[in-house]
């Protein structure tokens, strides 16, 4: 009788088998550590492979984010990126500092070439046309500060319509403003993502600062949406639930998405949490405490999401340009979006400026200076200068030259903004003495 030998497998099977059990293990660890179910585990990881695959394909679109980011940067730039504003006036021989305040920027705390957001411009044509039908302006016109205006805004947008899941004309992020206010003011409902994309869209429309902040308890299941908006006035960013009709805030400040994932069970425990409902609720969403589900936060790193459209996958969208924070208490999170920790990178500052000492000497019992303006704003229009308590002045270029005499001078600075806004002013406070060497 003859017995037959088993059949050979072939380096390919014996090839795919390794995989298998390679694959099996990194899900079973990735699993292990990150406290997820190993489903979740690789449908993850197959996603970020994806990711990671396709923005090879599309890197290009990284060009056009810099290309766009970078009309961002106004005003004077130091040849060596490393020296501060602040420093430029330390540095100069005959003159002591006093005194000055400038953006993170130009304290070198924060690299704005670094900040990969995108914004919509109020230019284009859905939010023209919002401005032309629902004439915001009249909204505000007997509002004085900036933030009221925003506050005002707020209220009148939560009231639109009620809370729901109703289907949206155009879809979620394509969907035109005029068109998703006029369906809510016609009896449709929608739910958080819609309200907070219409929140960051009519901002922009207002030529203020917005983005788009989604928020989850475990890191996986996105379960609320609100907007954030750069406040000129508290010089931050804060909060605005257009869906609850709330902010919060402590000690009468505005706080952002990053403060109430970091502090805000310790605020709250505290006493210290405020809730402001800026709005009447909506019938079919009560309030609830929603600071639990602040342990968890993700920016999406552009707002214009209706005139640049973008593949899926591209590192221009999506995952890849996506920062998140979480709290320290929580288990790690598996995700291919990108973590930022530091506050002062992730609530980077906007519409704010450096005053730069680029030139100074002796002469006719006093001095020659030349000053540069540096800033970071998508709404840049010119500078508004105030020398030593003089009315602001309107400057169109970026560097002053000035002649002081010895003495004590301060030298307040900002930005004057499409639609009428302001940005924060920096100052430098300083002594010119006699006997001022040539840097």
């Amino acid at each position: 009788m003859m017995i037959k030998r088993p059949a050979k497998i072939s380096r390919a099977v014996k090839a795919a088998l390794v995989c298998l059990v390679a694959a099996f293990f990194v899900v079973a660890s990735v699993s292990f550590y990150y406290s997820i179910p190993p489903g979740l585990a690789f449908t993850t990881l197959s996603k970020s492979g994806g990711y990671v695959v396709l923005s090879m394909a599309y890197n290009a679109d990284m060009d056009d984010v810099q290309t766009l980011t970078e009309k961002y940067h106004v005003g004077y730039r130091p040849e060596n990126d490393e020296i501060t504003a602040q420093m430029t006036w330390q540095q100069q021989k005959g003159l002591r500092l006093l005194g000055c305040k400038f953006s993170d920027r130009a304290s070198g705390r924060v690299r704005v070439d670094e900040i990969p957001f995108v914004y919509q411009s109020p230019d284009s044509v859905g939010l023209q046309k919002f401005r032309e039908q629902y004439q915001p302006m009249r909204l505000i016109s007997d509002k004085k500060t900036e933030y009221e205006k925003m506050i005002t805004i707020a209220e009148w947008l939560g009231t639109r319509w009620d809370h729901g899941t109703d289907p949206v004309p155009g879809g979620a992020k394509n969907f035109a403003l005029t068109e998703i206010i006029s369906a809510g003011e016609n009896g449709a409902k929608f739910w958080c993502e819609i309200a907070a994309e219409a929140a960051v869209k009519t901002a922009s429309a207002m030529n203020w600062p917005a983005r788009l902040v989604t928020i989850s308890r475990d890191g996986y299941t996105w379960e609320h949406a609100v907007a954030e908006y750069w406040s000129n006035d508290h010089e931050k960013w804060f909060v605005v639930d257009t869906d609850f009709n709330v902010l919060y805030q402590s000690d009468g400040i505005p706080l952002s998405a990053f403060e109430l994932c970091h502090n805000g069970p310790d605020l709250k425990q505290t006493g210290q949490l405020e809730v402001v409902h800026f709005a009447k609720p909506k019938k079919s969403l009560p309030y609830k405490d929603m600071i639990p589900y602040y342990t968890y936060i993700h920016i999406d790193m552009r707002n214009d999401w209706n005139t640049r459209k973008l593949k899926r996958g591209s590192p221009a969208g999506g995952d890849l340009a996506t920062w998140w924070t979480k709290r320290d208490s929580m288990d790690p999170v598996l995700s291919v979006k990108k973590r930022v920790d530091d506050i002062s990178r992730f609530n980077w500052e906007v519409n704010t400026n450096g005053i730069y000492l680029i030139s100074c000497i002796q002469k006719n019992n006093g001095v020659d200076m030349q000053i540069g303006f540096s800033g970071y704003s998508p709404y840049f229009e010119n500078w508004l200068v105030s020398m030593d308590g003089i009315t602001w002045q309107e400057m169109k270029h970026s560097k002053m030259d000035i002649h002081l005499k010895n003495g004590n001078h301060a030298i307040f600075v900002k930005m004057a903004l499409s639609g009428g806004n302001t940005g924060p002013a920096s100052y430098v406070k300083f002594s010119v003495n006699q006997g001022l060497e040539t840097m």
